[in-house]
């Protein structure tokens, strides 16, 4: 795999969005928790890993349906809440309460990552 420097650079400007998200989902929801915003950047490149990881798993065992699946709608949102609280494991720093407030979490953070997408093109 080859990244331009401007593939670089999208990336990063990325990972900083969606930290940006990460830190605002925390404060709206009581039951998110998280120390600092250099948490945050770990939990969007954690996320990210275990994105990938668990993506490339189901790829290599022939899984690419359920791959498809998880990676729409509904399934997605459970996807994610499911990985917040792997995450929450991982990364000292961040707490989340419950499955549900993962869930709502998950569902707040691809709604306000959907509309920042839609005012700004990157």
């Amino acid at each position: 795999m080859n990244l331009s420097q401007t593939d670089v650079i999208y990336l990063l400007i990325d990972i900083m969005v969606n930290a940006v998200i990460v830190f605002i989902l925390v404060k709206i929801l009581p039951g998110i928790d998280i120390k600092n915003f250099g948490s945050a950047i770990a939990v969007v490149i954690a996320y990210a890993i275990l994105n990938t990881i668990v993506t490339y798993a189901f790829s290599f065992f022939g899984l690419e349906e359920v791959n498809r699946i998880v990676s729409q709608g509904l399934f997605q949102i459970v996807f994610n809440a499911i990985l917040l609280l792997v995450i929450n494991k991982v990364i000292e720093g961040f707490s989340v309460k419950n499955f549900w407030y993962a869930l709502l979490g998950s569902f707040v953070f691809a709604l306000i990552r959907s509309l920042v997408h839609q005012f700004f093109k990157f």
